[in-house]
């Protein structure tokens, strides 16, 4: 998971701007959290924010979803129906004005949302959503999804075409592999 205490100090100097701050009920416990508001996607129900305990939290009509264990990555997957790049955007835009120097794939969950809908097989839609995310990931956290895919490429709980996409993402991560040691080979 992500770095509670980056979070919670990005959570600090957002909150410096009161218009960012919301008071919300957790789905769970019901209890009241303070969060501020980081993105939204134009078309996806639910607010994007960072609670004032460093967690990432989604708010949609009725309750508000933090991310505080791996399963409530379910809250974030839709999330992927959105291109990666809208998300980056938005988080960049959400966050630039107000924290300099700061790396905006390491602080979401991007790979970890692609990793939950790839070990729990949620459906071939949400599947094929995250090889889309995948597909802009580096070659290190690609290499660490491997296991994951292969687990797809043949499962009968997913569609043939779910299988064969997983299948030629092993066989492009292969290549990337071999490339990757003929570069260090070569010095």
């Amino acid at each position: 998971m992500i770095d509670q205490l980056t979070l919670k100090s990005i959570y600090n100097l957002l909150s410096l701007n009161s218009d960012r701050i919301n008071t919300s009920v957790i789905k769970d416990t019901n209890e009241e959290i303070r969060w501020v508001f980081v993105f939204n996607i134009d078309g996806l129900q639910g607010d994007v924010g960072i609670t004032q305990y460093g967690q990432w939290g989604v708010n949609c009509p009725g309750n508000f979803c933090i991310l505080d264990r791996y399963e409530s990555l379910l809250y974030f997957i839709y999330l992927l129906e959105a291109p990666f790049e809208d998300i980056q955007k938005k988080l960049r835009s959400g966050l630039e004005n107000d924290i300099e120097r700061i790396d905006f794939n390491g602080i979401f969950p991007f790979f970890e949302i692609v990793m939950f809908v790839f070990e729990y097989k949620v459906s071939d839609y949400w599947i094929n959503l995250a090889f889309e995310w995948y597909n802009h990931f580096l070659f290190l956290e690609k290499k660490s999804l491997k296991e994951a895919i292969e687990r797809l490429s043949i499962s009968h709980i997913t569609s043939q075409k779910t299988r064969h996409r997983a299948k030629k993402a092993l066989k492009v991560l292969k290549e990337l592999e071999a490339e990757y040691e003929r570069s260090f080979v070569c010095r």
